[in-house]
């Protein structure tokens, strides 16, 4: 397929509400990755920088992995320790307002759960460690974490595992492909399990995932029934009620063969990111 599909990863939320409500669903529907990370300070500013540079682009990569619920970040509070002297340095150096990093930092601290116990730099340590990266590789430790968000090498050095960029995009291109893969599954196990006469109910029940679909299948019903169309046990009945009304399903049929091989073009996707993911974080270790 060539056209280029985007779904909010922010419906993660909502899909994973729903299979841990329906949990007979697991069995053939794998629930979202949830991973743990810390972030340090210099990955913060980096990610500030970008809002300020680029306003109009909206959510960075990892604000976007954040409000999916794929990533958990957490800091320890000694990050807000060394804020004021990363932004006075930044400033200095980038030649931008120290009051923008400030405002764009209020509003993207939201995002990260604070660690209260490493609060400071410990008062042991070896001569060799440079103690500033201290209290994020103990809270990493401490929180069985799959790494540090850092570009920080010293992180490396001192037995941290220390996460790149790259991992950060190969976990957002997961949750891309997954949103839509596990979405078109989870709609049609709902109208597969029910009669057609109960179709205009789970209207309102999917209305988040359908208004994401594009125009051409946010079609009230219909769209309802193309979703449907993905679940095998009601495959064959719906194909037979559509050849019963005519020429005029042409489009349609044409309509669930797209969405069918969407789906399992992103299945695939979601399996290939979900390793390349993986294999991210072991290389940044």
């Amino acid at each position: 397929m060539t056209q280029k599909w985007r779904v909010d990863t922010g419906n993660i939320k909502l899909l994973r509400a729903l299979l841990d409500r329906h949990r007979e669903f697991l069995s053939s529907i794998e629930q979202f990755v949830r991973l743990r990370v810390v972030i340090d300070v210099n990955f913060v500013v980096s990610d500030l920088l970008q809002k300020i540079k680029y306003p109009g682009r909206g959510s960075t990569a990892l604000e976007e992995l954040a409000q999916s619920s794929v990533l958990e970040i957490f800091a320890p509070r000694w990050l807000e320790t060394e804020l004021s002297s990363a932004f006075q340095q930044v400033a200095r150096r980038r030649r931008i307002s120290e009051s923008d990093l400030w405002a764009a930092w209020e509003r993207y601290k939201v995002l990260i759960n604070w660690d209260e116990e490493y609060d400071s730099i410990p008062k042991d340590f070896s001569h060799t460690d440079d103690p500033k990266d201290l209290p994020y590789i103990d809270l990493q430790n401490a929180l069985n974490a799959t790494g540090i968000l850092s570009k920080d090498g010293d992180i490396d050095r001192m037995g941290g595992n220390r996460l790149t960029l790259d991992f950060v995009l190969a976990t957002r291109s997961y949750a891309r492909a997954a949103v839509i893969s596990v979405g078109i599954r989870v709609s049609g196990y709902f109208v597969g399990a029910i009669a057609i006469g109960g179709f205009l109910k789970l209207l309102g029940a999917i209305k988040n995932i359908v208004e994401k679909l594009p125009a051409k299948f946010k079609i009230g019903l219909i769209g309802i029934v193309i979703i449907a169309f993905v679940y095998p046990n009601s495959r064959t009945w719906i194909t037979e009620q559509l050849k019963k009304l005519g020429p005029i399903t042409n489009s349609l049929l044409e309509g669930i063969l797209a969405l069918s091989q969407l789906e399992a073009e992103k299945r695939e996707e979601t399996q290939t990111h979900l390793a390349g993911l993986h294999a991210s974080a072991k290389r940044d270790r």
